[in-house]
């Protein structure tokens, strides 16, 4: 694809993400509402830039960048071991919710690993990607992805 097409469609896109926010001012003003200060404050609050505070004192950076790449990394490994047991022949609601049970430890899932079924129909590897989530979700996943680094076994 042309990066120039990209970027003229990443315009339009921009643009009518702009109209879209500002339809719902236009309409207060044009009805007369009383919405029209609520919208405004909270169209200033989503351009401030306000730190993030835990008992009045400012989060570091660092910690927010740090639990930031938790998050990320919780949902990478949801992603591709959703999607592994989807390629396994499992129906979506089935590897979604055995890769849920096992990466959040919540227990039962839905479909053929549901509350009256088991993990029997799971193909050999499928129950071996569900390991990894499971020791991925009860020990942490920094604990767990340490294990693959060179660094660790040296």
């Amino acid at each position: 694809m042309n990066f120039r097409a990209v970027v003229a469609i990443q315009g339009l896109l921009l643009v009518f993400q702009g109209l879209f926010m500002v339809l719902p001012l236009g309409f207060s003003l044009y009805y007369g509402d009383d919405d029209v200060i609520p919208i405004l404050i909270s169209a200033g609050i989503t351009l401030a830039v306000i730190s993030i505070r835990v008992d009045g004192q400012p989060v570091p950076p660092t910690v927010v960048i740090n639990i930031l790449g938790f998050i990320f990394l919780y949902i990478v490994i949801f992603a591709v071991a959703s999607i592994a047991m989807s390629l396994l022949g499992l129906d979506f609601d089935s590897a979604f919710s055995s890769v849920a049970a096992t990466l959040g430890n919540v227990g039962p899932g839905l479909g053929v690993v549901g509350p009256a079924a088991h993990y029997f129909h799971v193909p050999m590897i499928g129950k071996w990607i569900l390991a990894f989530c499971m020791l991925a979700g009860r020990l942490e996943i920094y604990t767990v992805l340490v294990l693959f680094t060179r660094g660790f076994w040296k």
